[in-house]
């Protein structure tokens, strides 16, 4: 069992746009500055946001099948 004293959680978001087409988009790097110390933990995690319309307004789809999200790396520091 671990025991943590001091939390701080941070996050910054990129988007990217994919349109429901054929037409492949650029690769798109993303950077992120992840001030750290010693002792840190990163988890780095990514969720994917599908837009319908409905009478020319966005929602989101939100149902479990369509908002997936997933840890993509974390590393001790």
């Amino acid at each position: 069992m671990a025991r943590i004293d001091d939390v701080f959680v941070t996050g910054q978001t990129e988007s990217i746009e994919i349109p429901f087409n054929k037409v492949e988009i650029p690769a798109k790097a993303l950077d992120f500055t992840v001030p750290t110390v010693s002792g840190t933990i990163i988890v780095t995690a990514a969720r994917l946001l599908y837009i319908g319309y409905k009478n020319n307004y966005p929602f989101i789809i939100d149902k479990k099948g369509f908002n997936p999200a997933g840890v993509i790396n974390a590393r001790y520091c």
